[in-house]
């Protein structure tokens, strides 16, 4: 199945491309359609023979079932041949034009929202009966997550899908927080990567390509900043790791910088700098790190997951500081 969407999807790019000598509008909206017809009919049929479908993907379709493999392939071969009966007899087609596999059977499957989901499975249709996990769209594979974003989400994932209890979730994200509060990580592991990906480079402390227009958005700021400031020389293609900044904890460093461009200039608040494996941080910068965003940026990721678990934001925080907020909340409604 990844083999055919990868051949669609780079079909859907060339016909719907104008410049392209491929290029072919009723091609480019016919794939689609049939994924979506496909996805539809699929899920009126599992429906109408009984079966609870939990969620439908662009190719996958997962629902629940107590039959045997054996039992499970043959519905899945009648699905197919229904579909390509009805496609035959209302388009006309010459030949099969869907083809349904099982894939997967989960023992404990968890969807937070659309294409973001994860699975403990059982079997597997090239591993056969073997124990694995399946994430995605959640920050335990995203890479423009920190390494302690995915270490967390991925071990509290698991810790659902194997249904450990509350309390053990709870004592396992509170250890995290009074981490991030000692500041025991480092840098790199709590910092957010992301690529720099349209034109970016400088040269002479001014940048000579840019493809941003009139924005600057926060890791091509930090990127900047970095490049004057720290000595890194992060251009197009590069994915630093971004990192908060109280500005005025900053002292010899700038607080506010301007951004150069060809034909203007703007100026910013230091609120972010760029760092990587191989850059020696400064001490000022690395005592103006506003560990304070870094803990609420991990909750607001580990929050969904938490609830999973009946486990608000107030219950790994101290009792100090959850009043705090509350408080906080009472004055703002």
């Amino acid at each position: 199945a990844f083999q055919t969407k990868q051949i669609l999807n780079s079909a859907f790019g060339v016909t719907s491309y104008s410049a392209f000598r491929l290029y072919k509008r009723e091609s480019c909206a016919a794939i689609p359609f049939m994924a979506r017809i496909g996805s539809e009919k699929t899920l009126s049929k599992l429906n109408s023979k009984g079966y609870r479908v939990l969620y439908g993907d662009t190719d996958s379709m997962f629902f629940i079932s107590s039959e045997s493999i054996e039992q499970l392939k043959q519905l899945i071969d009648e699905i197919s041949a229904e579909l390509n009966k009805e496609a035959k007899e209302k388009w006309n087609a010459k030949r099969d034009l869907f083809a349904l596999d099982l894939q997967r059977i989960y023992k404990k499957f968890i969807v937070l929202t659309k294409k973001r989901y994860a699975g403990l499975y059982i079997w597997d249709s090239k591993e056969g009966f073997a124990e694995g996990f399946e994430w995605k769209g959640l920050e335990a594979i995203r890479s423009d997550s920190s390494v302690l974003e995915q270490t967390a989400q991925r071990e509290v994932i698991t810790m659902l899908l194997r249904e450990r209890s509350r309390e053990e979730i709870l004592e396992y994200v509170k250890s995290l927080l009074r981490n991030i509060e000692k500041r025991t990580y480092p840098l790199t592991e709590v910092g957010f990567p992301e690529k720099i990906g349209k034109r970016f480079k400088m040269a002479k402390g001014r940048i000579i390509e840019y493809g941003y227009g009139n924005r600057a958005p926060a890791n091509v700021k930090a990127a900047y900043y970095s490049n004057m400031y720290l000595g890194t020389d992060y251009a197009s293609g590069d994915k630093p790791i971004r990192l908060p900044i109280i500005p005025e904890k900053l002292t010899s460093f700038p607080r506010r910088f301007t951004m150069v461009l060809k034909n203007s200039s703007r100026e910013y608040e230091c609120k972010w700098v760029a760092i990587d494996e191989s850059l020696e941080v400064p001490e000022e910068i690395e005592r103006a790190v506003d560990w304070e965003k870094i803990k609420e940026r991990f909750l607001n990721k580990i929050a969904p997951l938490m609830m999973l678990a009946g486990i608000k934001k107030e219950d790994v925080l101290p009792e100090k500081e959850s009043l705090n907020r509350w408080i906080k909340c009472g004055e703002m409604d």
